[in-house]
């Protein structure tokens, strides 16, 4: 058995504009190296200074050297007929199969990840960073940040995993595979380890769970080989086979798995698969000028936000409630009164009894409510796509969702050219909930108000 030991450095992380600026590839036999290869690599676009300052690698460093589509035939010629093995395989396989794809052509490997391996074979480390566990293993990485320094360490890795491999785990060959597994092996190698949405079938082809992942290759893997929970054992077995849709991004398969889930109801999404919402919170002002915050069923009016049972709300409110120090008399969490034992406790500051300003209770509700709703009533986030020649948009217009999808990069993005391009979807709970976290999070997008 052949083994293609690699490793990458790019431009910057792993999105789509990110390029490989240098690689190199032990060829090893499971003794000795046999063969290698190794380069720096034009990107066609700049370095991120951060990764200049880690790597060393400078834009200058690589003006000459060859680019992506001059050294792909070397790369094809010796990875051919080996596993191609990585410490944090997805990173750099993706990198390659993504230059690849640009070409048009298909790059399949079979793949093996020593971080994965390490924690199998030799479990107990504080980390497995390369740096960190060849450090604990004794093992030299001379030129840390740089792919031939870096791939070399790993080399010296699977060579130690080899030895250490005493249940067979690095050997788990296609036929041992096949006697634990129902699913098509050759197919679950071939599938992609990009972002996207995966659906796991049984014997009689019925749906019995929808995830969502950043490599669907190595979920799906996970899925069928995780013995931890009687469930899981239960529904490894079941699974005879799978299919998947590409997003482009965790953000946008985050979307889809939401929706998909509510809409298909697998047997195994228990917790994800309630849809119908019957309760909301709702606000208004009282004579008093405060704002108070209530449950109720739904009916014609809109919630600020919405749930699928009166018990979901009121826990959702009792939490608020102590995080924003709110008083339990506005929220209906207890009747008003000339006598409040919270407020005498030193549990609310008074609002409900009029011992707390008007300007100061409300806005702390202010606070809550935008972190209920969208702090901009319109706009359009614009992130990645499922390739370079799209993007992915979704668009909320009057604090409310209207939809998302993919535009081709030639598109124009007009307000009413995206309301006709989106797939429409009903606003829920949980998707708010996943928009309000991507727009906290540093993530790479373009807001665009309107």
């Amino acid at each position: 058995m052949l083994y293609a030991i690699t490793d990458i450095e790019s431009t910057g992380g792993a999105k789509g504009s990110d390029k490989i600026t240098e690689i190199a590839i032990y060829l090893f036999d499971g003794e000795k190296i046999v063969d290698e290869y190794q380069t720096l690599v034009n990107p066609q676009r700049s370095i991120d200074p951060y990764v200049v300052k880690l790597t060393g690698i400078t834009n200058d460093m690589v003006k000459s050297a060859p680019t992506f589509p001059e050294i792909a035939k070397e790369i094809v010629n010796i990875t051919e007929g080996a596993v191609f093995v990585a410490h944090n395989v997805s990173f750099d396989y993706l990198f390659l199969k993504r230059e690849f794809k640009s070409l048009g052509y298909d790059y399949n490997r079979k793949r093996l990840c020593t971080v994965n391996l390490s924690r199998k074979i030799i479990p107990g480390h504080k980390s497995y960073s390369l740096g960190k566990l060849t450090k604990e293993l004794g093992i030299g990485l001379n030129g840390r940040h740089r792919a031939a320094g870096d791939a070399k360490a790993t080399v010296e890795l699977f060579k130690l995993l080899l030895q250490e491999d005493k249940e067979g785990v690095i050997s788990y060959s296609k036929q041992s595979f096949q006697k634990k597994s129902k699913v098509d092996y050759n197919k679950l190698m071939d599938a992609p380890t990009e972002a996207g949405v995966y659906y796991l079938y049984n014997e009689t082809k019925d749906l019995i769970y929808v995830g969502k992942s950043k490599n669907i290759h190595d979920r799906i893997f996970s899925h069928l080989s995780n013995r931890t929970t009687k469930k899981a054992i239960k529904m490894a077995d079941e699974i005879t086979d799978f299919s998947f849709e590409l997003t482009g991004s965790d953000f946008m398969a985050e979307l889809v798995e939401c929706y998909e889930i509510k809409k298909l109801l697998p047997k195994y999404n228990v917790a994800q698969r309630r849809s119908k919402q019957n309760f909301g919170i709702f606000s208004k002002v009282n004579n008093q000028g405060y704002l108070e915050l209530r449950v109720r069923k739904l009916q014609e009016e809109e919630p600020l936000i919405g749930f699928s049972t009166e018990s979901e709300a009121k826990a959702y409110l009792a939490k608020k409630l102590k995080d924003f120090d709110l008083c339990p008399c506005l929220c209906g969490m207890n009747s008003k009164g000339k006598s409040c034992l919270t407020t005498q406790l030193g549990l609310c500051k008074g609002a409900g009894v009029l011992e707390e300003t008007v300007e100061e209770y409300n806005s702390r509700i202010s606070q809550l409510l935008e972190r209920i709703s969208y702090s901009n009533p319109n706009f359009i986030l614009k992130f990645e796509g499922r390739s370079v020649d799209e993007f992915g948009v979704l668009m909320v217009e009057n604090s409310k969702l209207v939809g998302f999808g993919f535009l081709d990069t030639d598109q124009e993005m007009s307000i009413d050219n995206l309301r006709d391009s989106v797939t429409h979807y009903q606003e829920n709970r949980d998707v708010r909930r996943i928009i309000q976290k991507f727009l906290r999070k540093k993530s790479k997008f373009r807001l665009v108000k309107f």
